[in-house]
């Protein structure tokens, strides 16, 4: 905890730095709050997962830095969610256990400009800090779908640190805009299990955050 927010702190000293320098550099540069909903899901062979509904929120700055090229670097805060098929016992049917994370990402956006202020693709990196899954406690013993004594609780611990690549697209007028993005996760998210004794088929643990988002972006 300590460490995340000693992250955080140089973060922000990072963006009021960056927020300087493209205000020199350009003939405009604001600050961005924004929220939206997400579909967040973790890709793999391993567990049959469902995506499901989140929530983002965050700010931002955007700055211009030649007529046709923007620079957006922020923060977003993250409620993701997906569904994994678990059962009760190793003869009850299937249902769907909820699973969550909390989560914040650190962003840094090229935006290629099509129509002055007003549209826009991005692409960029995005690292991301979340916590362990989270579940219903009346879930935890549920063993997963595939398995024979592999449970819930047995996932729990991912990798905390993950790095995204985004792309997608921003519209609409100078002070308020929509955003669609789509945002794929580079790195094993579920390399911490294999470091454990688990039953895996043997087959080792692997995923990938998979996340469609979209929201609206208020300009100041």
């Amino acid at each position: 905890m300590i460490q995340f927010f000693k992250f955080f702190s140089l973060f922000v000293i990072l963006l009021f730095g960056f927020s300087a320098q493209a205000q020199y550099r350009s003939q405009y540069n604001y600050i961005g709050i924004h929220g939206g909903v997400s579909s967040f899901n973790i890709l793999t062979d391993n567990f049959n997962t469902t995506p499901q509904t989140g929530f983002t929120g965050g700010f931002s700055v955007r700055g211009g830095i030649m007529n046709s090229f923007d620079m957006v670097y922020g923060i977003d805060f993250y409620s993701q969610k997906f569904g994994i098929d678990a059962r009760e016992t190793i003869l009850s049917n299937t249902s769907e256990v909820d699973m969550s994370m909390l989560a914040v990402q650190v962003k840094l956006l090229g935006s290629l400009v099509l129509i002055h202020k007003h549209l826009s693709l991005e692409l960029g990196p995005a690292l991301q800090l979340n916590s362990k899954l989270n579940y219903d406690d009346r879930n935890e013993n549920y063993i997963i779908d595939g398995y024979n004594t592999l449970q819930i609780k047995d996932i729990e611990e991912v990798s905390t640190i993950n790095f995204n690549v985004i792309a997608g697209a921003t519209a609409g007028f100078e002070h308020f805009r929509v955003f669609a993005r789509y945002q794929y996760g580079v790195n094993n998210f579920f390399k911490p299990l294999n470091d454990e004794t688990l039953e895996n088929n043997e087959e080792e643990f692997k995923g990938n955050i998979s996340m469609l988002e979209a929201g609206l972006t208020i300009y100041f």
